[in-house]
């Protein structure tokens, strides 16, 4: 019971400091978003694949989800965000790509390529848009298949399809190590757009420390000096990495 008052007199909202937590804005990152937003322009008939880099907790996956939901109040292009981590194969990749529209779409007893024009062939028929976000590509053609790189980056050569309505792809990746495991085709298709997330700094830090803070701690409950302290930390301990210095601090 102690405890549960401690918390309550503490945590406006525990839940801002999650690693899961994608906030309002990201300070230092806003020009970083408008220039990915920059590479989708509303007159493209043909989706765009874009490759988002760069070093753990430097916010490629919440600036990535936060240029999705921009392009969803402003352009009604749904994001379909799903982290390759967690996927087996590309059948299950794809039919995330369905459930996260409709939920009562069987996808059991077709393959993975048929999934995928089935997903397609949906967006066609509803003329609904969207944007693929894939989290941890490097991971995911590195442990399990390059062959997803293929498939996502010719969508637009699948047959029977009279409007694509996949706008673009962002690829997220804390490097480009693993275009070596891609053959020549595979390679050529990913294109040339690349967005370059640089390390926080430790001002930067701090900035983003006190915003978050501010929206999960009550006001008084946390100290400049310890913000400054724990600023230091994550430039010299957890190179710039600033989710996982709030999920440890």
């Amino acid at each position: 019971m102690f405890l549960f008052y401690y918390f309550m007199r503490l945590f406006r909202d525990i839940g801002k400091l999650s690693p899961k937590y994608i906030p309002r804005r990201l300070p230092h990152r806003e020009e970083d978003i408008s220039k990915l937003l920059s590479f989708f322009p509303e007159d493209m008939f043909l989706p765009i694949t874009v490759q988002v880099v760069g070093s753990a907790g430097c916010g490629k996956t919440s600036g990535s989800i936060l240029s999705g939901k921009k392009l969803f109040s402003e352009r009604n292009v749904y994001p379909i965000y799903v982290n390759l981590k967690i996927a087996q194969n590309k059948h299950f990749i794809y039919s995330m790509f369905i459930q996260s529209l409709r939920r009562d779409i069987s996808t059991r007893s077709l393959s993975a390529d048929e999934i995928l024009y089935k997903f397609l062939k949906y967006l066609d028929k509803t003329n609904r848009r969207v944007l693929i976000i894939l989290d941890e590509i490097g991971y995911y053609v590195g442990t399990k298949d390059t062959s997803i790189i293929y498939d996502i980056t010719r969508l637009n050569e699948f047959p029977n399809i009279d409007k694509m309505n996949v706008i673009g792809v962002i690829l997220i990746s804390r490097n480009t190590n693993w275009q070596k495991l891609l053959d020549e085709s595979e390679r050529s298709s990913l294109g040339q757009l690349l967005l370059q997330l640089e390390k926080y700094s430790k001002e930067e830090s701090l900035d983003i420390l006190e915003y978050r803070c501010n929206e999960a701690l009550k006001p008084g409950k946390i100290s400049i000096d310890v913000l400054e302290y724990i600023a230091d930390t994550t430039i010299n301990e957890v190179d710039s990495d600033v989710r996982r210095k709030e999920m440890r601090g």
